[in-house]
């Protein structure tokens, strides 16, 4: 298994659990935040949104991903 394959899947147990890593829409800043959390607020500039507005730091099909297949 690659090394982002298995980054994704450790995410995906993550998940499964109730939890995601995700970036702060403003900031870039990476978070983890509960998914059943309705908002989430950075930790680190205090930006606080819907999860649509905090990507998955991790998630199938990523560039990263694809890259590394195609190489």
């Amino acid at each position: 298994m690659s090394r982002i394959n298995n980054q994704i899947k450790l995410a995906q147990e993550m998940q499964v659990s109730g939890f995601n890593v995700v970036t702060c829409g403003h900031c870039g800043t990476v978070n983890i935040h509960r998914m059943s959390q309705e908002d989430i607020e950075c930790w680190s500039c205090g930006y606080s949104s819907e999860p649509c507005d905090f990507p998955d730091y991790f998630y199938e099909g990523m560039p990263e991903q694809t890259n590394e297949t195609s190489s």
